[in-house]
């Protein structure tokens, strides 16, 4: 029961810190304001990529297996947000970490459903199931889960 609990948190604390900031910050110049969102999304799909690149490069063998066999069990949104918001919150404006937060949220429901889900050709995201389903046959390909960019911008298709 608490694995489950552990592994759900961040499904709510990550959005509900997202709305706190959005709603508690005082917009005072839209364009830099989307800006700084905006970034906080990237920032977020570049971290994603990075932190699966990285687990697989270092060959965490134990907890990357863990990962793809027990999906629900080990839930790599243990608390992640509250560590990289934590930081983020240091060096970035609220807003950049808002949009990283989302863009988590994104990642951690989308992630969730290509495990537990049947995403079919008609769905707009049978494509990204696709391409994580290749990533976990084996293949060192397709470490973003929320964009491709990342893959190909460092052409790990």
């Amino acid at each position: 029961m608490t694995r489950k609990i552990l592994y759900y948190s961040d499904f709510v604390l990550a959005p509900l810190a997202a709305l706190v900031i959005l709603f508690l910050h005082e917009y005072q110049n839209l364009g830099f304001d989307a800006f700084c969102f905006l970034s906080g999304i990237v920032l977020w799909s570049f971290l994603e990529y990075l932190l699966h690149r990285g687990a697989h490069f270092l060959q965490l063998a134990e907890h990357y297996r863990h990962h793809h066999w027990l999906q629900q069990d080990s839930a790599p949104s243990i608390f992640l947000a509250v560590p990289i918001a934590g930081l983020t919150w240091w060096c970035f404006p609220p807003l950049v970490v808002a949009g990283l937060l989302l863009n988590y949220t994104f990642f951690i429901c989308l992630h969730w459903s290509m495990h537990h889900l049947t995403i079919r050709p008609s769905n707009i995201f049978y494509g990204a199931k696709v391409r994580h389903d290749a990533h976990h046959g084996g293949r060192e390909v397709n470490f973003g889960v929320t964009s491709r960019i990342w893959d190909v911008f460092f052409t790990r298709r």
